[in-house]
């Protein structure tokens, strides 16, 4: 299981993603995120504010995305 979230802004490109995170601790909303732009290869950061989509199976164009803090 992994929580997704969609239409996430990157600060790195000015487009958005879909990212999710697959760990077992959960966040509080509005937690700190970092991943790396399919686009430019620059590391971003986002804070997640709405709750996550959990799915089974991820989008094939999803990204991974690492907790940095709350």
């Amino acid at each position: 299981m992994a929580d997704i979230y969609r239409d996430m802004h990157c600060t790195a490109c000015g487009e958005s993603h879909t990212l999710y995170d697959t760990s077992v601790i959960r966040h509080v909303p509005g937690g700190l995120y970092s991943f790396t732009c399919p686009q430019t290869g620059l590391a971003a950061e986002v804070r997640c504010q709405k709750p996550p989509e959990v799915v089974g199976v991820l989008p094939e164009d999803a990204l991974p995305m690492d907790w940095v803090r709350d």
